[in-house]
């Protein structure tokens, strides 16, 4: 009864000062909202557990040739069956190949993204299907099995989300399949953002045709993921799997040389999936943090000013028998009441701004979990608002209870316990402007860093650059491969770029192994001749070319000459390197002329009796970003394509017109050479530059909104404390204007005392702003943590805002009439 008498009370008096309880209101709504918005996008990215039974125990499998310099090298057929029946740490693994397939047979061709696995796949994640059935043992074959399994998206676009799809045939790179089952709409592979969902899965045993015969030294299977055994942590199982990998370096040595240090490595999922999104969501989260720390300090100086003009009620409640704990309870009901109230109406906020969080989100961050307010969410917003209450509400209420029942407090408008106030407010300016420092750093150092990242020179002109993709189709059957042979690969590259060069519009095209900035490309070991091959190998992107990529780019020819259309099978082996290649693998010494050879034809040569061939340098172009615009001197080597191409091809347009209608006359040439190759992801290279920098630019503006916020805040702190230490403080300024100060005098002496407390808060707020940028060094490029001209400039910033925010009311002081101010005193 006694609470719900406060709770009565507090509503009274809310009402008498509706302006503050108003700027309360909306200020905790603001940080609140804020608060639960962001953390509910780190909730389903981060702290949600995997949508799969016991995702604890899913882990990924790598292997890497250290020692050549090569990382991912994948996996074999025999190490697979060794992790499998004899590691005992996995209850199952699995085969996980991501790859491309060409739809043919229907109106035109498509290309699908697809997942290759083992049969137990799904078994590993535990999922059942929402129509027909799953990949299982019964689809166990030596080469790909017939059964296969496509997403809810893929069956919804494609087939129209018809139950009569299970059973359908389809025909895959040339192959029939058959459609077994339909996955639910929540089901995603888990792995590294912003790759393209899994539209289909298929399986095999990879030991019969379209697969090389097994054996241990040749790893084409890329990836695995497993499942531990029950009560195994990833730390054990690291630590068992390098006893395992020692044991197998014995058994086999002939298969895994000393000189190409061959180890293993498990990842856990969780990790896996959230990739580089945990620094950059962190950071966010920690930034909006500070925002309702920032919002919590100019509450608790509204409330001070509200205890303050309070001071007599509460001194008469004292006088009258109160308790100081009656007080307390008294002040913090109301700081409960405007936390719950604010709680309320931040969740409605907070759900506004999910939807627009959603809406332009970069696609790396990982969607396994679908991102809204959910119990978690809705208990982190009641925590932070509780915690509010004791952030803001608690300073005020102690403040009040020292409150002293003297004739000077129920008297007097500036007595101890307003004293009191004024030196709590300061302390919490200065807070305040530290906090704001920090958030400040971190938006400059962020919008620096997208600067940055957009003024870098990519190697190429990206303007009127238009970037797309194909795949050869690989047939089950060998003999009914028709791009098994180069020559008829160069044949196909070659009339296609014969005819794009046609196309109206269009000034040079080509064609590479890789789509530049579309994803990491994962570079390998080379040996270089002359060189000892003792000591680990140096690394470099290896890219095959025709002869037209570089002038098609805008890439410079440095030294040496282009690759020619005479460059192929028939010839021998050229490349071309660029600069960073140069440096690395030459130093100063001109590369023309010399020759290099990579580690994998190094370890293909063990398999078969045909040495691996050396390639000479004939050429030095410039450094090209290939896999992202903040990659740092990575080496790139340019073979021929008409001498060394694989099934996956990038096409590179440059051309003047509509870029719709270029991308349909692209497809409608290289069709007319092959009409079963789709053409997929035709780009812009402007967009892809812009897409490619999609975290940085989201991270970059909402510090950049939250600094604003920040300051927005701070200012009106800094003007709410100035005012009410000048309104305080009216009698001694009239007091020494009739003294004779000048109105300049008083300005000064206003403006020294409240630059004091933002100076402390800025020297501090130096201190955390060096360490936050610390912890998000990750995030930055070309910019240090501590970076003087972001420190400067924010400093200067708040300088000037709170020189500002204190010389209004100084100059109000300084026309205050001494008789005026007596008489009212």
């Amino acid at each position: 009864m006694s609470l719900w008498k406060d709770v009565q009370f507090s509503l009274r008096t809310m009402r008498k000062s509706p302006r503050i309880i108003i700027t309360v209101l909306a200020t905790l709504i603001l940080g609140i909202g804020a608060n639960t918005a962001i953390f509910s996008v780190v909730n389903a990215t981060l702290l949600k557990p995997l949508p799969f039974h016991n995702p604890g125990q899913l882990v990924e499998l790598s292997a890497d040739l250290r020692k050549l310099g090569a990382r991912n090298v994948g996996f074999s057929v025999p190490e697979l069956d060794d992790l499998r029946d004899h590691a005992g740490i996995f209850t199952a693994v699995s085969v996980v190949w991501p790859t491309t397939v060409n739809l043919t047979g229907g109106d035109h061709p498509d290309r699908f993204d697809v997942l290759a696995v083992s049969p137990n796949y799904f078994s590993i994640l535990e999922t059942n299907p929402q129509l027909g059935r799953l990949i299982d043992s019964r689809d166990t074959a030596n080469g790909f099995a017939e059964a296969v399994v496509i997403s809810d998206a893929l069956w919804r676009r494609e087939f129209g989300g018809a139950r009569s799809v299970i059973g359908r045939r389809v025909r895959l790179d040339n192959d029939l399949y058959t459609i077994a089952g339909v996955l639910p709409p929540q089901f995603h592979h888990p792995s590294t953002p912003g790759l393209h969902p899994v539209d289909m899965w298929l399986t095999a045993g990879y030991r019969a045709e379209p697969f090389p015969a097994p054996q241990r030294s040749l790893r084409f299977l890329p990836g695995i993921i497993a499942r531990l055994n029950p009560g195994m942590t990833p730390q054990q199982a690291q630590a068992q799997l390098e006893a395992f990998s020692d044991s197998l370096r014995r058994e086999y040595g002939s298969d895994y040389p000393a000189t190409a240090g061959w180890t293993l490595s498990v990842t856990p999922l969780t990790e896996v999936v959230a990739g580089s999104a945990r620094t950059l969501l962190t950071s966010l989260l920690l930034a909006v943090g500070l925002i309702l720390l920032i919002a919590c300090v100019n509450v608790s100086n509204l409330l001070l000013v509200n205890a303050t003009a309070r001071q007599r009620e509460i001194a008469l409640r004292l006088a009258l028998g109160a308790t100081r704990g009656r007080i307390i309870r008294q002040m913090l009901t109301e700081s409960v009441l405007l936390s719950l109230i604010s709680a309320a109406a931040g969740v409605g906020a907070a759900a506004i701004g999910v939807r627009v969080l959603v809406g332009v989100l970069p696609s790396q961050l990982p969607r396994l979990n679908p991102i809204g307010l959910d119990a978690r969410v809705l208990a982190f917003s009641l925590a932070i608002a509780l915690l509010t209450t004791l952030v803001f509400g608690l300073i005020p209420a102690w403040q009040a209870s020292r409150t002293h029942p003297g004739t000077a407090e129920l008297r007097e408008r500036g007595g101890s316990a307003s004293r009191r106030s004024a030196r709590l407010g300061k302390s919490l300016i200065g807070a305040e402007v530290g906090l704001s420092l920090v958030l400040l750093v971190a938006a400059g150092l962020l919008l620096k860093t997208f600067w940055n990242l957009m003024e870098v020179d990519p190697g190429f002109n990206s303007q009127h650059l238009l970037a797309g993709s194909f795949r050869l189709p690989v047939p089950n059957d060998p003999k009914a491969d028709e791009y098994a042979d180069i020559d008829r690969r160069t044949h196909l590259v070659r009339e296609s770029i014969r005819r794009l060069h046609d196309v109206a519009g269009v000034e040079n095209a080509a064609m590479s192994s890789v789509v530049p900035l579309k994803g990491p490309v994962i570079p390998g070991g080379f040996r270089v001749e002359g060189v000892s091959d003792k000591g680990d190998a140096p690394t470099a992107v290896e890219v095959s070319v025709t002869p037209e990529f570089f002038s098609t780019m805008g890439t410079p020819l440095l030294r040496g000459r282009m690759l020619q259309e005479n460059d192929d099978s028939m010839s021998q082996p050229v490349v071309l390197v660029d600069e960073a290649a140069a440096r690395l693998f030459w130093g100063g010494a001109d590369p023309v002329g010399r020759r290099v050879r990579s580690s994998r034809d190094i370890i293909l040569s063990r398999l078969k009796p045909v040495p691996a061939p050396w390639m000479t340098v004939v050429g030095v172009v410039g450094n090209v970003k290939l896999s992202s615009l903040d990659e740092i001197e990575v080496p790139h080597i340019y073979e021929s394509m008409y001498q060394r191409s694989k099934r996956d091809f990038g096409v590179v347009v440059r051309a003047i017109g509509d870029n719709a209608a270029l991308t349909r006359d692209v497809r409608r040439e290289i069709q007319a050479v092959d009409p079963d190759l789709p053409v997929s992801d035709m780009t812009a290279m402007t967009d892809l530059i812009s897409n490619g920098v999609g975290d940085r630019r989201f991270a970059a503006w909402l510090l950049a909104a939250f600094a604003v916020v920040a300051l927005l805040l701070t200012s009106v702190g800094v003007y709410g404390v100035a005012s009410y230490a000048i309104v305080r403080r009216e009698k001694e300024i009239g007091i020494r204007s009739a003294l004779g100060a000048s109105r300049g005098n008083l300005i000064s002496m206003i403006l020294r005392e409240g630059m004091v407390p933002i100076l402390i808060g800025l020297a501090t707020g130096a201190i955390a702003a060096a360490l936050s940028g610390r912890l998000m060094a990750s995030l930055l490029f070309d910019v240090h943590s501590v970076d003087a001209m972001v420190f400067a400039a924010a400093t200067t910033t708040l300088i000037t805002i709170g020189v500002l925010a204190n010389y209004f009311p100084a100059r109000r002081a300084g026309r205050i009439d001494p008789v005026t101010a007596l008489r009212n005193e």
